[in-house]
């Protein structure tokens, strides 16, 4: 999303990556039956849509994650979803947006300062991670938050969008 509180084609595009993926990632773990528990974290979820009404990363894997406990196709498999949102008012629209979902827990906190929170995840063998990042919000943690949580809590897996543009720009 935009300064100006709009999700522009290449987000649009990003979005949709998302979506398929999440879908997929979703369906595959579901039908292993080897895990119990899946937790997604959004990271930097925004406000759940733009000003046009285009959904968010948030929305949509609330919708996905819905569908599939409504539907009964998790085979018992617990499903929730982690948001995180610094800005205060796209947190308010954002919690306002998801209220109707109930696996859903969110936290007002600095992308690294929610991700160093992780940490205290127990180790369960039968729980996978995913965590997504969008771009939006990359500045707001350390590389090195990210690489704890690699290391230390285990089916952890992370989905991150940087654009070629930042990378560049921070390598030099």
């Amino acid at each position: 999303m935009d300064k100006t509180g709009v999700i522009q084609e290449h987000g649009k595009k990003k979005l949709e990556i998302y979506k398929q993926y999440l879908k997929n990632y979703l369906s595959v773990l579901i039908q292993s039956r080897y895990y119990s528990q899946i937790y997604v974290y959004d990271v930097c979820a925004g406000s759940a849509k733009d000003i046009r009404g285009t959904h968010g990363s948030a929305l949509i894997a609330a919708q996905i994650i819905s569908n599939y406990l409504l539907n009964k196709t998790n085979n018992h498999t617990w499903l929730k979803l982690f948001v995180n949102e610094l800005d205060k008012e796209r947190f308010k629209t954002l919690n306002k947006e998801l209220k109707q979902f109930g696996f859903i827990e969110s936290s007002n906190k600095e992308a690294d300062d929610f991700l160093k929170s992780q940490l205290e995840i127990k180790t369960n063998p039968k729980r996978q991670n995913l965590f997504f990042i969008d771009p939006f919000g990359y500045t707001q943690y350390s590389f090195s938050s990210l690489f704890q949580i690699a290391s230390n809590i285990k089916n952890s897996e992370f989905l991150i969008f940087i654009p070629i543009s930042s990378i560049v720009r921070f390598a030099n």
